[in-house]
């Protein structure tokens, strides 16, 4: 027998406010729990995303967490980037070019029918990400395998 699993409850009063942060595409904010953080409009801050550590900028001024009204849970603002934050950024990116342009060649020996798109790593490199589109589902296991 299935034991049924309890929803996580959402604890957002260990933030002390809450501010925008977008990422690079810049397009659309994404709210960011702070706790013991001076964060302002344009810094560059490392966030904790589903996907896992990211850059992004700050574009909407920190509010105090009582004007918080949606019932979802925050992800922490972690730190105000460092330099060192700035260049592993960068150097990811480079990182990210090759690895589309590797992975677009085992595409094309598979013979996938998949148009790649974009491959953006997290800023500790924990993780890669490719982006495609097809017209059908794609059975991509072999391609994990090489790549």
């Amino acid at each position: 027998m299935f034991e049924k699993e309890e929803p996580q409850q959402i604890d957002n009063s260990i933030y002390k406010s809450f501010a925008g942060v977008t990422f690079k595409d810049g397009q659309k904010a994404y709210f960011f729990g702070i706790k013991d953080l001076e964060v302002n409009v344009n810094d560059k801050v490392v966030v904790e995303t589903s996907k896992g550590l990211e850059l992004g900028t700050v574009v909407v001024a920190p509010v105090s967490m009582e004007k918080y009204a949606s019932s979802l849970g925050l992800k922490p603002i972690l730190r105000i980037a460092t330099d060192i934050d700035i260049k592993m950024k960068e150097n990811n990116e480079k990182d990210a070019k090759y690895a589309l342009e590797v992975c677009k060649a085992e595409v094309g020996r598979l013979k996938l029918d998949m148009n790649l798109i974009s491959c953006e790593y997290t800023l500790d490199k924990s993780k890669v990400m490719f982006s495609y589109l097809a017209d059908e589902r794609v059975d991509f296991r072999e391609l994990l395998k090489v790549l």
